[in-house]
């Protein structure tokens, strides 16, 4: 989150407009030292005195710069121990399955407090619906097709705002059905840490970014902690489905199943260059041309076989 505050002071500073900062306590003024040490050599480059409720620093002065200096690097040390104890109370309430999460739109707390099923028909049946359609279509994006195709929404539970969050319906799309089958809390488990930061996944205007953690990873993972709509032995098949439906032979991924009457599609090796091939099925009824193609880019790429239609079995 950026600090307008911070950063119109230091742009007095640089402009030369201010002469002293006074504050409660001088170490306060920044969040971490980078920005610390930023305000320090802009007062010493433009005469500027630092006050607190104790004294008058100096930056230009060894001493005072020293001082300064140190009472920066406490103040986030001090930071760092505070952010420390209060996460890891976090985790230990989250480990008894009292932290109170946030929930998918098909849950709620009811008066005293326990996660119970939505009382909405329409939510409920919504949902069921999804997750019977995915065990008959056995793909996240055909049942996508399947709602779009009959008019149907989603509920969705926004989490920005003020609580509580009321239920909106929006219309289904692929990452929100998979936010659907991949939600552990539908099994009827209590999760804490499905998601850890990442830096590097930074968005504009945010400070943090996060990114998955496998199922085997999270800190916390209590199965039938309420009640849910599918099983947990049901959800975890969900999610070894979805893993094999990204098409990734050499992981041994075999993907979703597609039309036409290719039986070797991503199987078949290239004897010559070791790469797999994939058909080339072309027209409205995907009928096979007998053309093989590696998969991938680079010198493979000209390993092209050409044949009848017989290749398609």
């Amino acid at each position: 989150m950026d600090r307008h505050g911070f950063q119109k002071l230091i742009a007095e500073i640089g402009l030369g407009n201010a002469g002293l900062v006074v504050s409660l306590d001088a170490s306060r003024l920044a969040r971490n030292n980078r920005d610390w040490h930023q305000l320090l050599e802009l007062c010493s480059v433009f005469g500027v005195l630092i006050a607190d409720g104790e004294r008058l620093y100096d930056p230009r002065a060894y001493h005072d710069r020293l001082l300064l200096g140190l009472s920066g690097i406490m103040s986030e040390a001090e930071l760092h121990q505070l952010r420390m104890r209060l996460h890891q109370g976090e985790r230990q309430k989250a480990a008894r399955g009292e932290l109170r999460l946030p929930l998918p739109a098909g849950l709620a707390y009811d008066r005293a407090g326990t996660i119970v099923l939505n009382p909405d028909e329409e939510v409920r049946a919504r949902l069921h619906l999804v997750f019977a359609k995915f065990r008959e279509l056995q793909s996240a994006r055909r049942v996508m097709r399947y709602l779009d195709r009959n008019g149907l929404s989603l509920p969705v539970r926004p989490l920005l705002g003020p609580s509580p969050h009321e239920i909106v319906w929006r219309a289904p799309d692929s990452a929100r059905v998979l936010s659907v089958l991949q939600n552990p809390a539908y099994a009827g488990a209590y999760v804490y840490g499905r998601r850890q930061k990442d830096p590097s996944r930074c968005r504009p205007g945010s400070l943090t970014g996060t990114v998955k953690v496998a199922i085997g990873d999270w800190a916390v993972c209590l199965h039938a902690a309420h009640p849910g709509y599918i099983s947990w032995e049901e959800f975890m098949a969900n999610q070894g489905r979805l893993a094999d439906n990204v098409f990734r032979y050499e992981a041994g991924h075999s993907g979703v199943p597609r039309k036409g009457v290719a039986l070797l599609q991503g199987i078949a090796i290239c004897g010559r260059c070791g790469t797999a091939h994939e058909h080339a099925l072309h027209g409205p009824e995907c009928r096979l041309s007998g053309l093989l193609l590696p998969l991938g880019s680079g010198p493979a790429r000209q390993c092209t076989v050409s044949g009848s239609p017989g290749l398609g079995g």
